[in-house]
């Protein structure tokens, strides 16, 4: 069975994180982030990066590193779900 994952598949919570960790595992794929932080301690601008397989798959931002991974795991599954 195919499943379709949206291109605007930003959320908050940990949906898109948790659905590229079972994507991962489906695929024998190994899931890595890679998270840093700019700016004052007391407000943060944190990035992550998701690599699969060591390729990078996505890209995000936020206030917080939770939300910069879901950004980032949203961009990931809208590059999986255009075949990559």
């Amino acid at each position: 069975m195919s499943q379709q994952y949206s291109v605007a598949a930003v959320a908050l919570g940990d949906k898109n994180r948790t659905e590229l960790n079972h994507i991962g595992f489906r695929r024998g794929a190994v899931v890595e982030y890679i998270d840093s932080h700019t700016g004052p301690l007391d407000s943060p601008t944190w990035t992550s990066v998701i690599y699969l397989n060591r390729y990078e798959y996505g890209r995000g931002t936020g206030s917080t590193k939770g939300s910069a991974r879901e950004r980032a795991a949203g961009q990931a599954l809208a590059l999986i779900a255009r075949g990559y």
